[in-house]
C-alpha cells in the first residue's frame, strides 16, 4: 500500500459553525467559490483543500493509496480563545469526513497545546478513533520551543500510546529578509522545522519518551545537512557540556517525510538517517507539495524493498493496526 503520511484537509462543513465564521468561510460567486482564513483570502485555493472527492481523483492520478489528512499550520489556532472547541470540532469533522471513505483516509488530530489540561483530554478522546492515525503539532507552540518543561505532560502521554506525532513548521521566524519570493515558506519553514529538531535532540526527548514516533516535515529542513555542525558544536562549545548523546546518533530516532522534491537530495538524506525512517509525503494540496511523490521516490538509486518501505511499509509498520 502507498501511504501519503503528510496531506492538509479543512473539513468544509467547519465553514458552517457560526463559533468560528472569522476564522474560516468560504465565498461563492460567479467566478466560483473564495476560501477565507481569519479574513485573508487563501491563494491559490485548490478545492481539493475541502474537499475530499477532489482528492481522491488526485491520489488516484498520483498512485496513492491511503492519505493521513490533517489541518494547514495556518488552521492550527493555538493563540486562538476558542482554540479548545476549535480542536475538538475539527478532529470530530476530520473523523466524520474519512469515514465516508475509510478505505482510503486516515487522520491525524489537532489538538489545543496552550491549553495543556485540554491537551491531555483531547488525546485522551482521539486516541480511541480507529480512524485517528496520529496527532498534528507545529515546530514551535506560538514561540515555544518542543522541548520546554510545559510540554512534558504532552510528550508523556503521546509515549504512553506510542503516537505518531506529526511536526509541522509554523509560526516561523519573522524577518523582512523573507517577505520576498515566499521566502517565508521556501527558508523560513526549512529552518523553524531544523530548529525544532534541534531543541528535540538537545534535549534528549526521544530517550526520555522513547514510545513516541516523530516525524518531520519536509524532511527535516536543513537538519540532515547540518548535523556534522551541530556534532562539532557539542564537541567543542562550552554550551553543550550536558549534551551527552552525539547528533548522529540522535537523529536517528525520528522519522522524516520526503517532501524535497528531487531523487538524488532524498537519497543524501537517506544515506544519514537510513531508508527505515523516510515516510512518503506530498503536502497536498499546496502548491509547493511532490505533486510526484511516488516517482520521486522511486527514482532513488537503493533497494527496491527499500523504495516499498518508504512509500508505505515503513508507516504500516509504525502505526499498525491504526491503517
Amino acid at each position: 500500500m502507498i501511504i501519503d503520511v503528510h496531506a492538509h484537509y479543512i473539513p468544509a462543513s467547519l465553514a458552517d459553525n457560526e463559533k468560528f465564521s472569522d476564522l474560516f468561510y468560504v465565498k461563492e460567486d460567479t467566478f466560483g467559490k473564495t476560501m477565507f482564513i481569519k479574513n485573508r483570502e487563501l491563494r491559490p485555493f485548490n478545492p481539493g483543500l475541502i474537499y475530499l472527492d477532489e482528492q481522491i481523483a488526485d491520489m488516484d492520478k498520483a498512485g496513492i493509496d491511503m492519505r493521513f489528512i490533517s489541518l494547514p499550520p495556518f488552521a492550527l489556532n493555538y493563540e486562538d480563545c476558542r482554540c479548545k472547541d476549535w480542536t475538538r470540532e475539527s478532529n470530530k469533522a476530520l473523523s466524520e469526513d474519512a469515514s465516508l471513505h475509510r478505505n482510503r483516509f486516515r487522520y491525524l488530530a489537532t489538538l489545543p497545546m496552550a491549553d495543556m489540561e485540554g491537551t491531555i483530554r483531547e488525546i485522551d478522546r482521539v486516541i480511541n478513533d480507529p480512524l485517528c492515525a496520529g496527532i498534528e503539532i507545529a515546530t514551535n507552540i506560538a514561540g515555544m520551543e518542543l522541548d520546554d518543561a510545559y510540554l512534558e505532560p504532552f510528550w508523556k502521554k503521546a509515549a504512553e500510546y506510542e503516537i505518531f506525532v506529526l511536526l509541522h513548521p509554523h509560526y516561523t521566524i519573522k524577518s523582512a529578509r523573507l517577505e520576498r519570493y515566499h521566502l517565508r515558506n521556501l527558508m523560513g519553514n526549512p529552518l523553524d522545522t531544523t530548529i525544532a529538531a534541534f531543541a528535540l535532540m538537545t534535549g534528549d526527548v526521544a530517550s526520555k519518551y522513547p514510545g513516541v514516533k516523530i516525524c518531520f516535515s519536509h524532511s527535516g529542513g536543513y537538519t540532515p545537512y547540518a548535523i556534522a555542525r551541530f556534532e562539532h558544536a557539542r564537541k567543542v562549545r562550552k554550551e553543550f557540556e550536558g549534551v551527552q548523546k552525539s547528533y548522529e546518533e540522535c537523529c536517528r530516532s525520528f522519522y522524516y517525510d520526503t517532501i524535497l522534491h528531487d531523487a538524488e537530495t532524498l537519497q543524501f538524506v537517506e544515506s544519514k538517517v537510513t531508508s527505515s525512517h523516510l515516510l512518503m509525503g506530498t503536502d497536498y494540496p499546496f502548491d509547493m507539495g511532490d505533486e510526484e511523490p511516488v516517482h520521486t521516490v522511486s527514482s532513488m538509486k537503493i533497494p527496491r524493498e527499500k523504495i516499498s518501505d518508504i512509500l508505505g511499509g515503513n508507516i504500516e509498520r509504525l502505526i499498525g493496526d491504526g491503517i
